[in-house]
């Protein structure tokens, strides 16, 4: 939800809260009416007749939709005195007269601009609006990424299908002969799997909402993944050829990592408001109730199995900063912390003997394990530049850690036109 503060400073305190059995998943992108009380807002949800863009105040939790199908709300005045709510529907730069104080709206939306720049699947402004008339945004083609396989030396190897406008989290399949990724379509993500040998591509879920981080079954044909259809992000279980099976619902977010060498147990992510991201494992067989893993007042994230199943490596922020280590499985408390310049999203060789991690601006490093009574670990040695825009893009590697699949941007109008209109409303098409 939203949160207020002084801009004197202070503690935040709560201004909205998310409805999770109406379907909320976020309250984003707050913009203030000229009273300085009230206030539009972007509402997330995975039921289509909740987004929108909001009106709320500072003064009641009464709130009310404005406008449908829409993001990035920016509140202005116009060269006619009136007032307006600009946002953005499928690209497209729109606006939207409200009368104020009431919220009422007047007339229907209307295109200000087309094709916005870039990509925005968190539904933020791209685009600046003062109080005289001047909008300043860019154009351009959306950006775009290609799954591309590098070597050691982050030399090419070659490509994956087409470059798509989002996709994120590719995940091999035991057999390294398909890969499950997410990918978006401006608005969403779903699940999609290809065939590596064969190049076609599968859209594998079919859902109106956010579908992340697949994760394959042992047997290479289910795959667990997040999403937020009901709500907080749950885990399903699903095959190419069935329905989603909803294995785990709660009211926090939930987000799957890893299975254990014998595919017995599923390593989780689990958001909670008191002790940020926790660590969970969850039974696949019997009542599939799950076990704290690692619940402390720090950030534990992606949580990796080793491959004999005697260790696991997750992210932690315990030094300050989000760094590698490795715990015995079950814990003891021991712990070795694996990098020292930051790491994100462990990744095990098949061996055992190597581990992979991404670090702050998307260097892929690497270090030796050696795991008998007591697990030892090399010296963290830096591969090559991956160039991925967001470390939570992940990456995938073969069981040998001779090959990595990278979602690599692509250099698609590196150089955007930005476009500076005088008094937007009068070249408005209304």
């Amino acid at each position: 939800g939203l949160l207020r503060i002084s801009a004197h400073g202070g503690s935040p305190t709560q201004l909205t809260t998310i409805d999770q059995s109406a379907g909320e998943t976020t309250h984003r992108w707050p913009s203030f009416l000229p009273d300085g009380r009230r206030y539009v807002y972007l509402l997330n949800a995975s039921k289509l007749n909740m987004t929108g863009i909001y009106l709320g105040s500072l003064d009641s939790p009464e709130r009310k939709r404005l406008i449908a199908d829409a993001t990035a709300p920016v509140f202005s005045k116009g060269s006619d005195d009136n007032r307006y709510v600009l946002f953005e529907r499928q690209g497209m730069l729109m606006a939207q007269q409200l009368k104020v104080p009431s919220g009422v709206t007047i007339g229907g939306p209307f295109p200000i601009a087309e094709k916005l720049g870039g990509e925005n699947s968190r539904g933020q402004p791209r685009f600046s609006v003062s109080g005289n008339g001047l909008l300043i945004f860019e154009t351009g083609s959306p950006n775009q990424v290609q799954l591309t396989w590098m070597d050691r030396s982050g030399e090419l190897l070659g490509t994956v299908g087409e470059a798509v406008q989002g996709s994120m989290y590719p995940q091999l399949s035991s057999s390294e002969s398909h890969v499950a990724f997410a990918q978006s379509d401006g608005s969403n993500f779903n699940i999609w799997v290809r065939d590596l040998t064969r190049d076609i591509p599968t859209r594998f879920t079919f859902d109106p909402s956010l579908n992340f981080q697949p994760v394959w079954m042992l047997d290479g044909r289910r795959i667990v993944f997040a999403s937020n259809r009901h709500g907080a992000f749950d885990l399903y279980l699903q095959s190419a050829a069935g329905e989603p099976e909803l294995i785990l619902k709660s009211g926090n977010s939930k987000f799957p990592s890893s299975f254990s060498s014998d595919g017995r147990l599923l390593l989780y992510a689990e958001l909670d408001p008191k002790t940020k991201s926790d660590l969970w494992i969850l039974p696949m067989e019997g009542e599939r109730k799950p076990i704290p893993l690692l619940r402390t007042p720090f950030s534990e994230s992606a949580g990796a199995f080793s491959p004999d199943g005697k260790w696991f490596a997750y992210t932690s922020d315990e030094s300050g900063r989000d760094e590698i280590y490795i715990q015995p499985y079950p814990p003891s408390g021991a712990k070795v912390q694996v990098s020292k310049d930051g790491g994100y999203r462990p990744k095990w060789r098949r061996d055992g003997k190597e581990i992979y991690w991404l670090a702050e601006g998307g260097a892929l490093w690497v270090a030796e394990v050696s795991a008998g009574a007591q697990l030892q670990t090399g010296v963290a040695r830096r591969l090559f530049e991956s160039h991925v825009q967001n470390t939570a893009d992940y990456f995938a590697v073969t069981g040998d850690g001779k090959r990595f699949l990278i979602p690599k941007p692509v250099a698609v109008d590196t150089v955007r036109p930005v476009t500076l209109i005088q008094n937007w409303l009068a070249g408005a098409k209304r």
